[in-house]
């Protein structure tokens, strides 16, 4: 993949149609429609998640208080190992969300500077410090939901390690292996691992699609 190192580069590289098909004016009206799109999606996907989570820790709350559950202990593993791929999810998910936001912002100041037009770098100057508690500050609705998604990332994490190494429950190697328990840490490992690694746009990778067409017969 080409890395584009000036505005020149970059219009090229957008190929604009010298019959005025596609058009940097055009494609401008494009970039916008799509950062807004992403930004809608980017909601969505916040209410997704939180749906989840808030269910999770609602089984987590009700199995880890409750002595109806014959095996209390291997649900209450599998209800944090789950909450922690679903926060991490998202944590994963925001990340991308605000790639994909910028790439479509830089994309529109990238047009409007080759057009001459200054609408989308002009901001506003913040008249207020961020310790003024109720005032206007530039904070960065998606990097606050990053931060609050690692954070709840960390909580589920931290009450994996309460589950294995709080006094009660105390890792004990002389025990019987747990098999049930030790395929929900293995998965959790494995699916954890996946994310990370495969979770990524292949940006560097050609992509080729096949096509078929499908033959439809109309009765008489």
């Amino acid at each position: 993949m080409a890395e584009l190192q000036n505005i020149k580069e970059f219009i090229k590289g957008l190929n604009v149609k010298s019959d005025n098909s596609l058009t940097l004016e055009k494609l401008l009206e494009r970039a916008y429609d799509i950062r807004k799109f992403e930004i809608e999606l980017y909601w969505k996907r916040a209410s997704y998640f939180w749906g989840f989570l808030i269910a999770t820790f609602t089984a987590y709350f009700i199995i880890s208080d409750s002595t109806r559950f014959a095996s209390k202990s291997k649900f209450e593993l599998l209800v944090v190992c789950i909450g922690f791929i679903f926060s991490l999810s998202w944590y994963l998910v925001n990340r991308g969300s605000l790639f994909w936001q910028y790439n479509w912002e830089r994309m529109i100041e990238g047009i409007e500077e080759s057009l001459e037009v200054n609408y989308y770098k002009v901001n506003l100057i913040p008249k207020y410090k961020s310790y003024h508690l109720f005032s206007a500050h530039p904070y960065s609705l998606g990097r606050i939901n990053i931060m609050v998604s690692f954070f709840v990332c960390i909580i589920w994490l931290t009450l994996i390690m309460f589950y294995f190494f709080y006094p009660t429950n105390t890792l004990d190697l002389s025990k019987p292996l747990d098999f049930g328990k030790l395929t929900i840490v293995i998965l959790t490992t494995i699916f954890t691992v996946i994310l990370l690694y495969k979770g990524k746009s292949p940006f560097n990778h050609s992509k080729t699609f096949s096509f078929e067409s499908r033959n439809i017969k109309y009765k008489d």
